[in-house]
Protein backbone atom coordinates (compact mmCIF):
# COMPACT_ATOMS: atom_id res chain seq x y z
CA UNK A 1 0.00 0.00 0.00
CA UNK A 2 1.54 3.10 -0.83
CA UNK A 3 1.72 6.43 1.52
CA UNK A 4 -1.27 7.83 -0.39
CA UNK A 5 -3.39 5.86 0.48
CA UNK A 6 -2.06 4.92 3.80
CA UNK A 7 -2.90 8.31 4.39
CA UNK A 8 -6.22 8.37 3.19
CA UNK A 9 -7.35 4.95 5.35
CA UNK A 10 -6.29 7.11 8.38
CA UNK A 11 -8.36 9.98 7.73
CA UNK A 12 -11.13 7.73 7.23
CA UNK A 13 -10.53 5.72 10.17
CA UNK A 14 -10.31 8.80 12.45
CA UNK A 15 -13.35 10.08 10.81
CA UNK A 16 -15.35 6.90 11.56
CA UNK A 17 -13.25 6.68 14.89
CA UNK A 18 -14.89 10.76 15.50
CA UNK A 19 -18.41 10.03 14.56
CA UNK A 20 -18.47 6.69 16.80
CA UNK A 21 -17.26 9.07 19.94
CA UNK A 22 -19.90 11.53 19.43
CA UNK A 23 -22.69 8.91 18.96
CA UNK A 24 -21.42 7.06 22.13
CA UNK A 25 -21.27 10.15 23.96
CA UNK A 26 -24.54 11.24 23.06
CA UNK A 27 -23.60 14.92 22.10
CA UNK A 28 -26.11 16.88 20.56
CA UNK A 29 -25.28 18.90 17.38
CA UNK A 30 -25.49 22.99 17.91
CA UNK A 31 -28.41 24.19 15.48
CA UNK A 32 -26.76 28.55 15.57
CA UNK A 33 -22.99 28.28 16.02
CA UNK A 34 -23.51 32.24 16.98
CA UNK A 35 -25.40 35.07 18.52
CA UNK A 36 -26.41 36.53 15.14
CA UNK A 37 -27.78 33.47 13.13
CA UNK A 38 -29.99 32.51 16.30
CA UNK A 39 -31.04 36.37 16.27
CA UNK A 40 -31.70 36.25 12.45
CA UNK A 41 -33.58 33.40 13.35
CA UNK A 42 -35.44 34.71 15.64
CA UNK A 43 -36.35 37.50 13.87
CA UNK A 44 -37.51 35.60 10.87
CA UNK A 45 -39.87 33.83 13.04
CA UNK A 46 -38.26 30.42 13.38
CA UNK A 47 -39.46 28.46 16.09
CA UNK A 48 -36.21 27.61 18.31
CA UNK A 49 -37.63 26.29 21.57
CA UNK A 50 -35.23 23.09 22.07
CA UNK A 51 -32.79 24.40 19.96
CA UNK A 52 -29.03 24.70 21.14
CA UNK A 53 -27.17 27.89 20.47
CA UNK A 54 -23.84 29.16 20.95
CA UNK A 55 -23.22 32.46 21.63
CA UNK A 56 -20.41 34.68 23.14
CA UNK A 57 -22.03 36.21 26.57
CA UNK A 58 -20.97 40.26 25.68
CA UNK A 59 -22.40 41.68 28.84
CA UNK A 60 -23.81 40.56 32.28
CA UNK A 61 -26.57 42.29 34.25
CA UNK A 62 -27.33 40.34 37.25
CA UNK A 63 -30.01 42.51 38.60
CA UNK A 64 -32.16 42.89 35.63
CA UNK A 65 -35.88 43.17 35.78
CA UNK A 66 -35.94 39.99 34.22
CA UNK A 67 -33.50 37.81 36.56
CA UNK A 68 -29.62 37.36 35.68
CA UNK A 69 -29.32 38.74 32.07
CA UNK A 70 -26.64 37.48 30.19
CA UNK A 71 -26.49 40.24 26.96
CA UNK A 72 -25.47 39.30 23.20
CA UNK A 73 -25.83 39.69 19.55
CA UNK A 74 -28.13 43.11 18.98
CA UNK A 75 -31.39 42.44 20.89
CA UNK A 76 -30.55 38.85 23.01
CA UNK A 77 -31.26 38.72 26.35
CA UNK A 78 -30.51 35.42 28.21
CA UNK A 79 -32.27 35.33 31.42
CA UNK A 80 -32.02 32.69 34.52
CA UNK A 81 -33.33 32.88 37.98
CA UNK A 82 -29.38 32.41 39.13
CA UNK A 83 -26.17 33.38 38.44
CA UNK A 84 -25.46 31.03 35.87
CA UNK A 85 -21.89 30.95 36.28
CA UNK A 86 -20.34 32.33 33.07
CA UNK A 87 -17.64 35.30 32.56
CA UNK A 88 -18.48 38.44 30.27
CA UNK A 89 -16.67 37.21 26.58
CA UNK A 90 -17.13 33.48 27.13
CA UNK A 91 -18.33 31.01 24.73
CA UNK A 92 -21.86 29.81 26.31
CA UNK A 93 -23.63 26.79 25.03
CA UNK A 94 -27.60 26.69 25.43
CA UNK A 95 -30.81 24.72 24.88
CA UNK A 96 -33.36 27.38 24.17
CA UNK A 97 -36.55 26.67 27.12
CA UNK A 98 -38.78 29.76 25.62
CA UNK A 99 -38.36 33.02 24.27
CA UNK A 100 -40.85 36.26 24.20
CA UNK A 101 -40.14 39.50 22.42
CA UNK A 102 -40.40 42.89 24.56
CA UNK A 103 -40.30 45.80 22.51
CA UNK A 104 -37.20 45.36 20.37
CA UNK A 105 -35.61 43.03 22.87
CA UNK A 106 -36.07 39.25 22.95
CA UNK A 107 -36.11 37.60 26.57
CA UNK A 108 -34.74 33.68 26.12
CA UNK A 109 -35.17 31.68 28.97
CA UNK A 110 -32.59 28.65 28.91
CA UNK A 111 -30.82 25.40 30.42
CA UNK A 112 -26.71 25.19 29.84
CA UNK A 113 -25.64 22.27 27.87
CA UNK A 114 -22.29 21.09 28.46
CA UNK A 115 -22.32 17.96 25.76
CA UNK A 116 -23.15 19.59 22.26
CA UNK A 117 -20.79 20.27 19.33
CA UNK A 118 -21.20 21.64 16.15
CA UNK A 119 -21.56 20.04 13.11
CA UNK A 120 -22.04 20.69 8.98
CA UNK A 121 -25.59 21.58 9.41
CA UNK A 122 -24.63 24.06 12.44
CA UNK A 123 -25.80 27.64 11.32
CA UNK A 124 -23.77 30.67 10.93
CA UNK A 125 -24.20 34.27 10.39
CA UNK A 126 -22.46 37.39 10.24
CA UNK A 127 -25.39 39.40 8.99
CA UNK A 128 -28.29 39.96 10.99
CA UNK A 129 -32.05 39.40 9.15
CA UNK A 130 -34.64 42.22 9.89
CA UNK A 131 -37.99 41.24 10.38
CA UNK A 132 -40.20 41.31 7.19
CA UNK A 133 -42.60 43.81 6.31
CA UNK A 134 -45.54 40.96 7.69
CA UNK A 135 -44.36 41.58 11.25
CA UNK A 136 -42.67 45.10 11.07
CA UNK A 137 -43.80 47.19 14.13
CA UNK A 138 -44.05 50.77 14.03
CA UNK A 139 -41.52 52.48 16.54
CA UNK A 140 -42.11 56.02 17.07
CA UNK A 141 -38.87 57.85 18.13
CA UNK A 142 -39.21 60.68 21.13
CA UNK A 143 -36.09 62.96 22.46
CA UNK A 144 -35.87 65.36 25.32
CA UNK A 145 -33.64 66.79 28.23
CA UNK A 146 -33.53 66.33 32.11
CA UNK A 147 -31.99 68.73 34.18
CA UNK A 148 -31.58 67.36 37.75
CA UNK A 149 -30.54 69.61 41.09
CA UNK A 150 -30.43 68.55 44.51
CA UNK A 151 -31.94 64.83 43.41
CA UNK A 152 -34.76 66.55 42.02
CA UNK A 153 -36.24 67.76 38.69
CA UNK A 154 -35.37 71.03 37.75
CA UNK A 155 -36.41 71.95 34.21
CA UNK A 156 -37.36 69.50 30.73
CA UNK A 157 -37.84 70.24 27.39
CA UNK A 158 -38.23 67.96 23.94
CA UNK A 159 -40.43 65.62 21.85
CA UNK A 160 -41.36 63.25 24.49
CA UNK A 161 -43.06 65.60 26.57
CA UNK A 162 -45.74 66.32 23.88
CA UNK A 163 -46.59 62.80 22.26
CA UNK A 164 -49.81 60.93 21.75
CA UNK A 165 -48.33 57.62 23.94
CA UNK A 166 -47.68 58.56 27.34
CA UNK A 167 -47.14 61.64 29.84
CA UNK A 168 -43.63 61.46 31.91
CA UNK A 169 -44.91 62.90 35.40
CA UNK A 170 -42.10 62.84 37.40
CA UNK A 171 -38.59 62.24 37.74
CA UNK A 172 -36.43 61.24 41.06
CA UNK A 173 -33.16 60.46 41.70
CA UNK A 174 -31.29 58.12 44.91
CA UNK A 175 -27.95 57.43 45.92
CA UNK A 176 -27.27 53.62 45.26
CA UNK A 177 -24.72 51.57 47.22
CA UNK A 178 -21.81 53.07 44.90
CA UNK A 179 -24.03 54.85 42.34
CA UNK A 180 -27.04 56.96 41.52
CA UNK A 181 -30.34 56.01 40.51
CA UNK A 182 -32.64 57.68 38.28
CA UNK A 183 -36.62 56.92 38.07
CA UNK A 184 -38.93 58.39 35.46
CA UNK A 185 -42.76 57.91 36.57
CA UNK A 186 -44.33 57.34 33.61
CA UNK A 187 -48.50 57.65 32.79
CA UNK A 188 -49.57 55.91 29.34
CA UNK A 189 -52.27 57.26 27.28
CA UNK A 190 -52.49 53.52 25.55
CA UNK A 191 -51.18 50.35 25.49
CA UNK A 192 -47.64 50.59 24.89
CA UNK A 193 -44.15 49.29 25.20
CA UNK A 194 -41.24 51.81 25.90
CA UNK A 195 -37.17 51.43 25.15
CA UNK A 196 -35.49 54.38 26.73
CA UNK A 197 -31.59 55.41 26.80
CA UNK A 198 -30.24 57.83 28.21
CA UNK A 199 -26.93 59.64 28.47
CA UNK A 200 -25.88 61.39 31.96
CA UNK A 201 -23.61 64.86 32.01
CA UNK A 202 -22.56 66.53 34.89
CA UNK A 203 -21.51 69.95 34.87
CA UNK A 204 -18.71 71.14 32.71
CA UNK A 205 -20.11 68.86 30.31
CA UNK A 206 -18.33 65.64 31.04
CA UNK A 207 -19.86 62.45 30.06
CA UNK A 208 -20.86 60.18 33.53
CA UNK A 209 -22.79 57.09 32.42
CA UNK A 210 -25.24 55.76 29.23
CA UNK A 211 -27.94 53.24 30.34
CA UNK A 212 -31.15 52.08 29.12
CA UNK A 213 -34.38 50.38 30.09
CA UNK A 214 -37.75 49.36 29.41
CA UNK A 215 -41.13 49.04 30.40
CA UNK A 216 -44.84 47.87 29.24
CA UNK A 217 -47.56 49.91 31.03
CA UNK A 218 -51.39 49.31 30.12
CA UNK A 219 -53.78 52.65 29.04
CA UNK A 220 -53.99 55.15 32.25
CA UNK A 221 -51.69 53.19 34.03
CA UNK A 222 -48.47 54.12 35.61
CA UNK A 223 -45.01 52.36 35.41
CA UNK A 224 -41.13 53.45 35.29
CA UNK A 225 -38.03 53.36 33.42
CA UNK A 226 -35.00 53.32 35.85
CA UNK A 227 -31.44 54.36 34.77
CA UNK A 228 -27.93 53.42 37.00
CA UNK A 229 -25.18 56.07 36.56
CA UNK A 230 -21.71 54.57 37.82
CA UNK A 231 -20.69 57.21 41.40
CA UNK A 232 -22.96 59.84 43.20
CA UNK A 233 -23.97 63.02 41.53
CA UNK A 234 -26.69 65.39 42.57
CA UNK A 235 -26.78 67.61 39.48
CA UNK A 236 -26.78 66.33 36.07
CA UNK A 237 -28.49 66.75 32.69
CA UNK A 238 -29.77 63.25 31.61
CA UNK A 239 -30.13 64.03 27.54
CA UNK A 240 -32.48 61.06 26.49
CA UNK A 241 -34.05 59.07 23.44
CA UNK A 242 -37.47 56.72 23.85
CA UNK A 243 -38.96 54.37 21.44
CA UNK A 244 -42.51 53.80 21.70
CA UNK A 245 -44.61 51.49 20.08
CA UNK A 246 -48.64 50.99 20.44
CA UNK A 247 -49.34 47.27 21.88
CA UNK A 248 -52.21 45.26 20.43
CA UNK A 249 -54.13 42.87 21.91
CA UNK A 250 -53.12 39.85 19.91
CA UNK A 251 -48.91 40.64 21.49
CA UNK A 252 -50.51 38.96 24.62
CA UNK A 253 -50.10 41.05 27.31
CA UNK A 254 -52.33 41.15 30.24
CA UNK A 255 -52.73 44.80 31.36
CA UNK A 256 -54.34 45.68 34.88
CA UNK A 257 -53.79 41.71 36.24
CA UNK A 258 -52.73 42.42 39.60
CA UNK A 259 -53.65 45.25 41.91
CA UNK A 260 -51.95 45.90 45.75
CA UNK A 261 -54.53 45.78 48.51
CA UNK A 262 -52.88 46.84 51.22
CA UNK A 263 -49.42 47.05 53.11
CA UNK A 264 -47.76 46.67 56.52
CA UNK A 265 -44.30 46.63 57.79
CA UNK A 266 -41.82 45.24 60.26
CA UNK A 267 -38.52 46.31 61.61
CA UNK A 268 -36.82 44.08 58.96
CA UNK A 269 -39.66 43.71 56.31
CA UNK A 270 -42.55 45.20 53.75
CA UNK A 271 -45.46 43.08 53.31
CA UNK A 272 -47.46 43.65 50.41
CA UNK A 273 -50.62 42.44 50.10
CA UNK A 274 -51.66 41.46 46.30
CA UNK A 275 -54.87 40.49 44.29
CA UNK A 276 -55.08 39.04 40.93
CA UNK A 277 -57.85 40.71 39.14
CA UNK A 278 -57.88 38.68 36.08
CA UNK A 279 -58.27 35.11 34.88
CA UNK A 280 -54.89 35.21 33.78
CA UNK A 281 -51.56 37.00 33.90
CA UNK A 282 -48.55 36.64 31.86
CA UNK A 283 -45.30 34.06 33.29
CA UNK A 284 -43.26 37.38 32.66
CA UNK A 285 -45.74 39.49 34.49
CA UNK A 286 -44.22 41.57 37.22
CA UNK A 287 -44.02 44.35 39.83
CA UNK A 288 -42.24 47.57 40.68
CA UNK A 289 -41.88 49.53 43.78
CA UNK A 290 -41.66 52.71 44.94
CA UNK A 291 -40.05 54.23 48.39
CA UNK A 292 -40.58 57.36 49.97
CA UNK A 293 -39.80 59.25 52.67
CA UNK A 294 -41.29 63.05 52.89
CA UNK A 295 -41.88 62.49 49.16
CA UNK A 296 -38.26 62.46 47.92
CA UNK A 297 -37.41 58.71 46.28
CA UNK A 298 -35.57 56.72 48.81
CA UNK A 299 -35.26 53.03 47.20
CA UNK A 300 -36.52 51.12 44.34
CA UNK A 301 -37.42 47.15 43.97
CA UNK A 302 -38.81 44.97 41.06
CA UNK A 303 -39.28 41.30 40.81
CA UNK A 304 -41.70 38.56 39.36
CA UNK A 305 -45.25 37.41 40.76
CA UNK A 306 -44.10 33.80 39.21
CA UNK A 307 -41.79 33.59 42.11
CA UNK A 308 -42.66 36.31 44.96
CA UNK A 309 -46.27 35.34 44.68
CA UNK A 310 -46.82 32.40 43.12
CA UNK A 311 -50.07 31.70 44.72
CA UNK A 312 -52.00 34.05 42.44
CA UNK A 313 -53.15 31.44 40.06
CA UNK A 314 -56.81 32.68 39.06
CA UNK A 315 -59.14 36.15 38.88
CA UNK A 316 -59.73 37.18 42.86
CA UNK A 317 -56.67 34.57 44.40
CA UNK A 318 -54.27 37.07 46.82
CA UNK A 319 -50.84 36.53 48.22
CA UNK A 320 -48.59 38.75 49.76
CA UNK A 321 -45.28 39.63 48.35
CA UNK A 322 -42.32 39.77 51.38
CA UNK A 323 -39.78 42.79 50.74
CA UNK A 324 -36.51 42.61 53.11
CA UNK A 325 -35.94 46.41 54.64
CA UNK A 326 -32.78 45.22 56.29
CA UNK A 327 -31.35 47.57 53.91
CA UNK A 328 -33.75 50.11 52.78
CA UNK A 329 -34.02 53.73 54.29
CA UNK A 330 -36.34 54.70 56.03
CA UNK A 331 -39.62 55.44 54.61
CA UNK A 332 -43.25 56.42 54.84
CA UNK A 333 -45.18 55.88 51.74
CA UNK A 334 -44.76 53.04 48.81
CA UNK A 335 -45.89 52.91 45.35
CA UNK A 336 -46.79 50.03 42.97
CA UNK A 337 -46.90 48.92 39.79
CA UNK A 338 -48.11 46.03 37.80
CA UNK A 339 -46.33 45.43 34.38
CA UNK A 340 -47.75 42.81 32.26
Amino acid sequence: MNEKNKNALKAAAVTVLFAFMLSFCGCAGINYGNAEAFESALNAGENTEGRIVRFKADELRPDSAFGYNIWAGEHLNFVSEEDPGVKENEEVTVRIKNVKKVFESWIIRYEKVTNAVANKKTVYDTILLTDNAETEEKVEKYSGEIKIKAGFQSSHSGSMYNNDYFDIVGTYTYDGYLNTVVVQVIRAKQNVEIEATAVATVPGGSTVGKDKNDAVIGKDEYGYVRFEVDGKYSDMTFCETVGVKAVKDEDGYVFGGVEMVSCSKTDFNLYVNVRQTKDKIGEFAGYKLLFFNGGRLVYDKSGFFRYDAENLTGKDSTDTISVSTLFVPDFDEIKFYYEP
